[in-house]
């Protein structure tokens, strides 16, 4: 950008007539003209496009104080060379008092000029000292959750948040005295676009009743005054419509597999990435305790590594999350038992995240990124807006996936569409929650999941008293969650429904999982297989051994029927009906040892079953598996059995074609089952 500078003593005529002059015709592009003070260190008069403004340049800070001329006419106009130099004095002390102040005594000097330009320096740097946007609200905060409050806070969670927004935090530092409603233009776009209108319109509300509640209450302090309620006229981010999301649990299953499988490398129109994984391990962590805990976002992700320990009261396995009122939207201390299974599934996930992002934190899912500087806190947990983040850019939204004219890049996928899901976010799977309980028939079990009061003492800093305490505080949050034995009962119930429902389908429909079921599958069948093949001789030699046994039965029902006939034939009158019925059954019981003498080998095939197909698969499957029946499950290896047992081929024979079928070994002196390794797409 090219500029020159011209050192003078600015004056009316003609420097400010020919710096206005200049920005009604426009400078060409990239020029920038400069007229640098004579009387006043720092002060200096630019012309830059159609605009001709007030500069200070004092020590690092280069600061716009006001203008002569702007085509879009601004309201912070300053004509008088004189009263930009004063102007500028009283802004050099700002600066050397607190640079952040500088654009709240702007504000307040603006405010305040068309009254009295002299009296608006003064009032600027006075108001200064009054309390900031921060210190109102942490006073509300304060104020109204004491205890006997006339005015109690129902949800200081909500403002406690609003102190937590990145877009408010420019403004949290300001005081309130100097501001206008236009200050919070920026603050509200910037919120409902990456948290949504509902989120957006909390937030302003949560300002103009701290603002509100400071005016009535600490006037003098706060700076505010009832002649002035700028506040109420902020506007809202827009009407919220009611919220008809409600995810199925295929839904939420198909999307937290796709997060997984970009663990390990970049998501589609993300390339720029080089390398990075599309989703961290903390924030894939983070995603599937909101899917199995059904907690709030901010609450569930603040929970404490000490806060999740077994439950020395419930069946082996089973956890407890404890969680300080501090951070329930409920302001009530909160435990939540666990199942084994969720354990299991989430214990590695929090270790991968605690390994990637910072082995020192004391959260369960620590945030990846630096603090702040200047930040007090040195540990903190992973944004609340991360997963949500990480759902948005599944859909292809987010901002590495556009181009420089906005558009989603060509490389971008939107799996939602890809997978035929509709959006849903991580309130949502609340609701999904609250219905797979109803469904279940216990309403009751989503409420008892999110109320439970009990008592948490605070962790002691002294390092040599924190292992004692870390027993006594899991006695004590264990004791104080089964005060209420009932309730207690309810949530396990409740939690178990939900993380089953979950879990059951993300094996199901996950490639890795039911690629190992199947496999689980195939190899619970081949064991039986194994057994039963390599006794296939014993068992065909007990079968026939039988067959005389078997011959006689099929003449004593031959013997019996015959009996019968000749003992209706004897009545008076004849019994039609049952005279036919008995020769039809002389005629089937002569067919069947007819049968048995022409191949008596065969019915050894249904007498070896006794003792083999039918006999011993109850036995050769673990405890939690369904037994076999090969028959249903192996009908060629069935096949072969059966032509082996009545004859139709020799034991080599069966042995060979056994083998050559399916992965296994019948040698006596071999003890492996599988000699190569079983596929779920094993043919049985």
């Amino acid at each position: 950008m090219a500029s020159k500078t011209t050192r003078v003593k600015i004056a009316k005529k003609p420097h400010i007539d020919e710096a206005e002059r200049m920005a009604k015709a426009g400078m060409p592009t990239g020029h920038v003209e400069i007229y640098a003070d004579d009387a006043t260190s720092g002060l200096q008069l630019r012309v830059q496009g159609k605009r001709a403004f007030w500069v200070l340049k004092y020590g690092p800070a280069t600061k716009t104080l006001g203008y002569v001329f702007a085509e879009k006419a601004p309201h912070r106009l300053i004509t008088a060379v004189s009263e930009a130099r004063e102007l500028a004095a009283e802004a050099k002390k700002v600066l050397d008092d607190d640079p952040r102040k500088f654009e709240s005594f702007l504000s307040t000097y603006y405010a305040i000029q068309e009254r009295d330009p002299e009296q608006a320096r003064k009032e600027a740097r006075g108001q200064v000292n009054t309390w900031t946007l921060r210190q109102c609200i942490e006073y509300v905060i304060e104020d109204r959750t004491l205890p006997g409050a006339k005015e109690p806070l129902k949800n200081p969670y909500e403002y406690q948040l609003t102190l937590k927004r990145p877009e408010l935090q420019t403004l949290l530092d300001q005081p309130v005295a100097t501001m206008e409603r236009g200050d919070f233009d920026d603050a509200r776009d910037a919120l409902k676009k990456q948290y949504g209108k509902s989120a957006a319109n909390k937030a302003i509300s949560n300002i103009r009743g701290s603002l509100d509640y400071c005016m009535r209450l600490q006037s003098k302090a706060s700076g505010l005054s009832h002649n002035d309620r700028w506040w109420k006229l902020i506007e809202n981010a827009g009407s919220v419509g009611k919220r008809d999301r409600l995810p199925t649990v295929d839904d939420i299953v198909k999307i937290m597999i796709v997060l997984e499988d970009y663990l390990q490398k970049p998501l589609p129109g993300r390339k720029e990435r080089d390398g990075k994984a599309g989703v961290r391990a903390n924030v894939f962590a983070a995603a599937w305790w909101l899917v199995l805990t059904g907690q709030r976002t901010f609450a569930a992700l603040h929970l404490q590594r000490h806060e999740f320990f077994p439950d020395k009261e419930a069946a082996p396995g089973w956890y407890i999350a404890a969680w300080p009122k501090t951070v329930m939207k409920a302001t009530v201390d909160f435990a939540l038992p666990i199942p084994p299974r969720v354990v299991q599934h989430m214990l590695p996930l929090i270790e991968a995240a605690k390994s990637e992002v910072n082995d020192g934190s004391v959260w369960a899912f620590p945030s990846g990124r630096k603090p702040k500087k200047g930040s007090e806190k040195k540990d903190i947990t992973v944004s609340q807006s991360a997963v949500r983040q990480a759902l948005q850019r599944l859909r292809g939204r987010d901002p590495l996936m556009k181009n420089e004219s906005g558009k989603i890049k060509d490389g971008a996928v939107d799996f939602f569409a890809k997978l035929g899901v509709p959006w849903w976010s991580p309130h949502d799977l609340r609701k999904r929650l609250g219905k797979t309980l109803d469904k279940a028939g216990i309403p009751g079990g989503s409420s008892a999941v999110l109320a439970h009061k009990i008592k948490m003492p605070d962790l002691p800093g002294n390092d040599r008293e924190r292992e004692e305490w870390l027993e006594q505080h899991v006695e004590d949050v264990t004791a104080a969650a089964y005060h209420n034995p009932g309730h207690m009962h309810l949530k396990s119930k409740a939690i178990l429904i939900w993380t089953n429902a979950i879990l059951d389908r993300y094996e199901e429909l996950h490639p890795t999982h039911r690629q190992a079921k199947k496999k689980a599958a195939a190899e619970r069948v081949l064991r039986v297989i194994s057994s039963d093949a390599a006794q296939a001789e014993q068992s065909r030699a007990r079968a026939m051994e039988v067959l005389p046994e078997v011959r006689k039965r099929l003449e004593a029902t031959l013997l019996d029927h015959e009996q019968m006939l000749a003992s209706l034939r004897k009545k008076t009158p004849a019994p039609v009906n049952d005279l036919r019925t008995a020769l039809v059954e002389i005629e089937i019981a002569k067919a069947d040892l007819d049968s048995f003498n022409a191949n008596p080998a065969s019915y050894a095939i249904e007498a070896s079953r006794a003792k083999g197909v039918r006999g011993i698969h109850s036995l050769l499957v673990l405890p939690t598996e369904i037994p076999v029946d090969l028959e249903k499950e192996a009908p060629a290896y069935t096949e072969l059995r059966d032509s082996y047992i009545s004859g139709q081929i020799d034991y080599d024979t069966f042995r060979s074609a056994v083998v050559e079928r399916y992965p296994i070994t019948l040698d006596a002196f071999d003890d492996r089952t599988f000699v190569r390794p079983v596929t779920g797409d094993e043919v049985l």
